[in-house]
């Protein structure tokens, strides 16, 4: 049970009232993490810029939603993996093996692989990672660009995760189970 409320469009406070509509017009529905944040309207358009920016950078959408598996794994956050899950395997983008190669930190990719072993690194160390990280990542072939969209990337899904965990959002997806305990 969420530990606090999870207002619909019409019980949101005003001003996220057009946020939580443009998520329902993006994606035809309005997920509990958006309804959660939605508690806060500079939460919510802070995440939803963030998001929007990021998606019109130099990393693809699918490395981003690898990046996103990775990161729910190393914090714990079944709300994320299972939004995750759901939304790559809806679209028939990963396979049930590249998945749980994602959640591992890894990919059967290996220019991915090295991104998401740099995600896993990034958010199992806080950020602090080593010079040979950020070249094993450059000799990948990850741009200056890149690599600082990685980064934003995993803070961008250590955001949603600890919103997920911190107030116990329910899951209103099918339910994938992160390995570490919550």
């Amino acid at each position: 049970m969420a530990r606090i409320p999870t207002p619909s469009l019409e019980e949101a406070p005003a001003r996220s009232r057009p946020l939580l509509a443009e998520v329902d017009q993006r994606l035809g529905a309005i997920p509990n993490f958006y309804r959660v944040v939605s508690n806060s309207p500079a939460a919510l358009e802070a995440v939803l810029g963030f998001q929007a920016t990021l998606q019109g950078g130099a990393l693809d959408g699918l490395i981003t939603e690898r990046i996103a598996i990775t990161v729910a794994e190393v914090n714990g956050c079944d709300y994320c993996l299972s939004a995750q899950t759901y939304r790559t395997r809806k679209a028939g983008v990963l396979d049930d093996a590249e998945i749980t190669a994602n959640r591992n930190g890894a990919s059967n990719d290996i220019t991915v692989d090295a991104a998401l072993r740099f995600a896993k690194k990034l958010a199992r160390e806080r950020g602090h990672v080593t010079e040979r990280d950020v070249d094993d990542v450059k000799r990948a072939g990850y741009s200056d660009a890149e690599i600082v969209e990685i980064v934003a990337h995993v803070a961008l899904n250590v955001f949603t995760n600890f919103i997920n965990e911190a107030l116990k959002t329910e899951i209103d997806f099918p339910k994938v189970g992160t390995r570490r305990p919550t």
